[in-house]
């Protein structure tokens, strides 16, 4: 079985008011695991460094 290269983008902001940290998630709209929370990410591709997919990702799944 080949390995694919995946990523996957956590998206952190500092919340003041409680004096810590949140992770951002999203609710997956269609496929597999519909209506689920999850982060954003997908597959690397050829050429791409994992950095670009993470950015490319999160661009594509949040409109951002």
């Amino acid at each position: 079985m080949a390995l694919t290269r995946t990523c996957l983008c956590l998206l952190v902001r500092e919340n003041l008011l409680a004096r810590g940290s949140e992770v951002l998630l999203g609710r997956k709209k269609r496929g597999l695991g519909a209506g689920n929370i999850t982060g954003v990410g997908g597959h690397v591709e050829p050429g791409e460094t994992a950095s670009q997919a993470a950015a490319r990702e999160l661009k594509e799944e949040t409109g951002a």
